[in-house]
């Protein structure tokens, strides 16, 4: 919390984090309350270039990460995002090492270029909350390889994919909206009702249905 600075919001309820010392080091948490009110949001720009940074939980109570929050978090490899998060703003993570990305089933949108230039990132899953997947969601992620949907078939936008070609996408196949391919990448069903509780792959072979 001493990393941290708080701000409070007009009508004195709640606050969000606007900054943080670039100093910061190795796991960082982020809290529910802060001086016995809810901590609601983390600002434009928060964290940036806190290039020291290792791995981030972000409190339950959080409903919104800010645009570029955590830009330029070049040690960054480990986040998690709790259920009450709807929304995660456009450049959100862009140009963190990331590795493991948790996002809790109350995200319904995430913006334009929020996991761009995340080189290290190979695999994500989304969940059943998110309707939309901004511009350039995935921009130059060259090691992203699987990204699973647990959910309907989001919007997307444009681009989504652009330079990162190892991408498949692996979608509910008891889901709608779906076909074998999306946003420009292949897509290839699994059965989420195997009976063993385990995610079943089926082999690609063109036809998603």
């Amino acid at each position: 919390v001493s990393d941290l600075t708080f701000t409070l919001n007009s009508d004195g309820t709640e606050y969000s984090v606007t900054d943080c010392l670039t100093s910061a080091s190795g796991s960082l948490d982020i809290p529910s309350t802060y001086n016995g009110l809810p901590v609601t949001s983390i600002g434009e720009e928060a964290f940036w270039a806190c290039t020291d940074l290792a791995s981030v939980t972000i409190g339950d109570g959080v409903v919104s990460i800010g645009y570029l929050a955590f830009h330029g978090c070049s040690g960054l490899t480990s986040i998690t995002i709790p259920g009450s998060v709807t929304l995660i703003g456009r450049n959100a993570f862009y140009n963190c090492g990331l590795t493991s990305v948790t996002i809790g089933d109350g995200v319904t949108s995430i913006e334009e270029f929020a996991f761009g230039g995340c080189l290290n990132l190979t695999n994500i899953t989304i969940p059943d909350s998110v309707t939309l997947i901004g511009d350039r969601f995935f921009e130059w992620c060259p090691n992203l390889t699987s990204v699973t949907f647990e959910g309907d078939a989001p919007t997307f936008g444009t681009g989504v994919f652009a330079n990162s070609d190892s991408a498949i996408i692996y979608y509910d196949s008891n889901r709608s909206g779906w076909t074998n391919t999306v946003a420009g990448r292949p897509a290839v069903p699994y059965n989420s009702n195997s009976g063993s509780g385990l995610i079943a792959y089926y082999p690609f072979n063109g036809n998603a249905n």
